[in-house]
């Protein structure tokens, strides 16, 4: 007897079994009861022959197998998978660990790990290997697997307590006699720098070590027809003067490369000129960037170094005959060879062109500022020389501060809403306000920390009072109460 087919039919969930018996079909017909319907549990057969009921009987239960799949058998369960080795076995939070064992699965999304009880995400995945990331939320515990065929616990990974970071300010805040004074504040606890009895401002700060160096300037003496600015640094809150008065001198920025610290500004020739030449002054002492032979005035406002190369940014008062007119041109110098980046623009309100802000990474050169866009300010930013727009040109806008962190390029300033300055930064062209526009606000500068992006500047809160604040991804951060006027020109976190 040889089972043929099964058939379920179309009435009552009927079915016929078909069996080849000698030469000849020979037909079952099992009715299979249906809850709900109207057909009764009933079995009818054709019963010419008594061998068909012996067959019908021995076939009820082959009826059930035979009608399904052909199933293989199971195959033997996967072995569970087992941990030999997590590396590394402390870290902070976001770290990769790589988990060693065997029978993990290979494909990522099928392996569950957990840092002590919480999830963590599995980027890559082969059978004797896993790579996570420690949860931001996980605590120091045991790291555990787990599979379709089963769970594993594997060492204990230690989570090291992430370290604060402490964020640098500087800037100036009007004193009770009315003059800036030079200010520093770490995690908002403000120093004084100079005592507010003549003007001072902190323009720069860069963190070396446990030092902190703060480039600025400041009078030498009281008011007064011969009173001149002298460019200066602090070196943990130390003043030490890099000008003796006898000049008009301004410092703009202070970096630190080892041993070195570079400080970037501008001195006048002589006593009673009023036009500056660019400087940077290399452990205290001067190196002059432009020689006056067709310069009104230059001033570098920023200073970068990247291995043995010195880079400054700033501006130019250039004559150019084919118009006869004057125009500031952002410049920047490398060891001391001038590059031009952009010309100002004459027309009804001369727009000036000026870099603000440079950085360096590996073999690039970033650096940002304002252009001419149309009759207005546009924000822009450069890299290695090539001009890339920050704001369309339908409002004022300016790059104040740049940072490079990887491949993304953070600059900080402020675009105008028509009304009021909103303070801004943009991640490479992307942008992203600090304030809604109610009031004036601007962004001088930026730093970026792992994942977090700060920036200093000031907002202003009425009767020609700004108030100093950073912002952390955002989120404002008041340094002054709005009594006196003030702002925050430099930050650094570290």
């Amino acid at each position: 007897m040889l089972l043929r087919r099964c058939l379920i039919g179309p009435r009552c969930n009927d079915r016929y079994l078909y069996f080849y018996i000698g030469n000849n079909y020979q037909t079952f017909f099992m009715k299979t009861y249906l809850i709900g319907s109207n057909c009764p549990p009933a079995i009818n057969k054709n019963s010419s022959n008594n061998i068909y009921l012996i067959v019908l009987i021995s076939m009820i239960s082959l009826s059930i197998v035979s009608c399904k799949k052909n199933n293989p058998s199971p195959t033997p369960n996967a072995p569970s998978p087992s941990i030999t080795s997590i590396s590394p076995m402390s870290g902070f939070a976001g770290v990769t660990v790589t988990i060693t064992g065997t029978n993990f699965d290979a494909g990522a999304a099928n392996n569950t790990v957990k840092f002590n009880g919480v999830s963590a995400t599995v980027s890559s995945a082969t059978s004797t290997s896993l790579t996570v990331l420690a949860p931001s939320t996980g605590t120091t515990g045991a790291v555990t697997v787990a599979t379709a065929a089963g769970t594993a616990t594997g060492p204990v990974f230690t989570y090291n307590a992430a370290a604060a970071s402490d964020v640098y300010v500087v800037g100036f805040e009007v004193s009770s006699s009315g003059h800036p004074a030079a200010k520093f504040w770490k995690n908002g606890t403000v120093t004084a720098l100079t005592d507010g009895s003549i003007d001072a401002y902190a323009e720069s700060v860069f963190v070396s070590g446990t030092d902190v160096y703060v480039a600025g300037y400041g009078w030498k003496g009281p008011a007064g027809p011969g009173n001149k600015d002298v460019a200066k640094y602090w070196k943990n809150g130390t003043e030490a003067d890099l000008t003796d008065g006898t000049k008009q001198a301004q410092a703009y920025s202070v970096f630190v490369n080892g041993n070195d610290f570079y400080v970037a500004g501008s001195e006048t020739a002589t006593p009673d000129d009023i036009n500056a030449l660019a400087k940077y002054w290399k452990n205290g002492t001067p190196v002059v960037l432009t020689t006056g032979s067709n310069t009104a005035q230059a001033v570098a406002l920023s200073v970068f170094v990247s291995g043995n190369h010195v880079y400054a940014a700033g501006y130019e008062y250039t004559y150019f005959p084919s118009g006869s007119t004057w125009r500031y041109v952002a410049v920047y110098w490398k060891n001391g060879t001038e590059i031009q980046l952009s010309n100002g623009a004459s027309n009804s309100s001369t727009v000036d062109a000026v870099a603000t802000s440079i950085y360096a990474s590996g073999t690039d050169v970033y650096i940002c500022g304002y252009v001419p866009s149309g009759t207005i300010r546009g924000a822009v930013y450069w890299k290695n020389g090539t001009l890339v727009p920050l704001s369309d040109g339908s409002q004022y806008a300016q790059a104040n501060g740049i940072f490079v962190s990887g491949s993304d390029i953070y600059t900080a300033g402020y675009e105008s809403n028509g009304t009021n300055g909103i303070a801004k930064y943009w991640k490479n062209t992307t942008s992203n306000a600090l304030s809604d526009g109610s009031i004036d606000a601007q962004a001088n500068a930026v730093f970026v920390s792992g994942n977090d992006v700060y920036a200093a500047g000031q907002s202003y809160v009425g009767g020609q009072i700004n108030i100093a604040k950073y912002w952390k991804n955002g989120t404002a951060v008041p340094l002054t109460d709005g009594t006196y006027n003030a702002s925050a020109l430099s930050i650094f976190v570290k």
